[in-house]
């Protein structure tokens, strides 16, 4: 379970997230399992926060519509759109430093905050992926992000 008082709301006495006894938190944890005609494929996780949903969704389409290997999709570069709500500020497209300076201009032009938070691939910002993959032939092989310290070890 997520043990991560953030998730709590502490100022705003009328909000379903107050802490209280009893209460849990909300929480973006999705480990993942992935199943084709009912057979277990895929099983996926990372820590990360708010920006668990956007990178599942990027991994997982990369893997599943693409038809991408898992270590490409877990490896390519990333992008989330981080609400200015939370904080007060503008509505933000975070992003890893790969992308397109044309796209990045363009986005700017349009109005929008673009924050090229680190070289891809590199850094923690966006998250460590584990992901273990289980083959039709029951080999299973194990995937862990470069971002991170990560291992992918079996048994």
């Amino acid at each position: 379970m997520n043990d991560s008082m953030s998730n709590f709301a502490c100022a705003e006495t009328d909000s379903p997230h107050l802490v209280a006894p009893g209460q849990r938190p909300r929480s973006t944890i999705a480990p993942t399992l992935v199943l084709e005609d009912g057979e277990h494929r895929v099983v996926i996780g990372l820590p990360i926060g708010a920006r668990i949903p956007t990178v599942m969704l990027q991994v997982l389409q990369d893997r599943m519509t693409f038809g991408r290997v898992l270590t490409d999709a877990i490896g390519d570069t990333r992008v989330h759109f981080d609400p200015g709500w939370r904080q007060g500020e503008l509505d933000a497209i975070n992003a890893e430093q790969y992308h397109d300076p044309l796209v990045v201009a363009g986005l700017r032009e349009a109005g929008r905050e673009v924050e090229l938070v680190e070289v891809a691939g590199t850094g923690r910002h966006f998250g460590g992926v584990n992901a273990v993959e289980i083959h039709l032939d029951g080999l299973l092989t194990g995937y862990a992000d470069p971002r991170r310290s990560n291992e992918a070890v079996g048994f």
